[in-house]
């Protein structure tokens, strides 16, 4: 699935290897681009500048985008990207999908 990534974008990242929250700091490797269609069917992939000030690279299927301004029990959720899922949003910090309606 082809998504829309943004240099200096807050996203939360889930590699496989780590999770957490960080900023969009390359897309492909460089900031040529400040916002790029990117896909793991052409291996794309995004650098992450972690929270803790880490760099995580990450492919776009395993990087979620935040929904500003909606929060489920008071954290902070993700548009949930994955077809599969029957849900618009998921909240990492209760490792839930959830509805709109489900939001604070």
């Amino acid at each position: 699935m082809k998504r829309v990534f943004r240099i200096g974008e807050r996203v939360y990242y889930d590699n496989n290897e780590s999770n957490g929250w960080g900023t969009v700091i390359l897309l492909n490797r460089t900031d040529k681009h400040k916002e790029d269609i990117l896909c793991d069917e052409a291996g794309d992939n995004i650098t992450i500048k972690t929270d803790s000030g880490e760099k995580v690279t990450a492919a776009p299927s395993q990087v979620y985008t935040l929904a500003p301004g909606r929060t489920f029990f008071g954290e902070p959720v993700v548009w949930e990207h994955n077809p599969e899922k029957d849900y618009p949003f998921y909240c990492p910090a209760e490792d839930e999908n959830c509805y709109y309606c489900e939001l604070d």
